[in-house]
């Protein structure tokens, strides 16, 4: 009867082993939110023209460019 009570015990071990390490977690949840005004302003500009020398081109966009500034 002993050996009978002492296996069942054994066999319950490794689940209440189980359970203790499924209770050994720490979980952290956090949600923030920051506003503020902005400082910076990037802008990209582009000119796009078709000519028969590159020379045309560099002029015609210099200008087109300068005219938006």
């Amino acid at each position: 009867m002993r050996i009978l009570t002492t296996l069942c015990l054994l066999l319950l071990l490794p689940a209440t082993a189980n359970a203790d390490q499924a209770n050994r977690r720490i979980s952290v949840t956090g949600k923030a939110q920051i506003s503020a005004k902005p400082d910076i302003a990037v802008i990209s500009l582009g000119v796009e023209s078709m000519a028969k020398t590159a020379a045309y081109v560099l002029a015609a966009n210099s200008a087109i460019i300068e005219g938006v500034f």
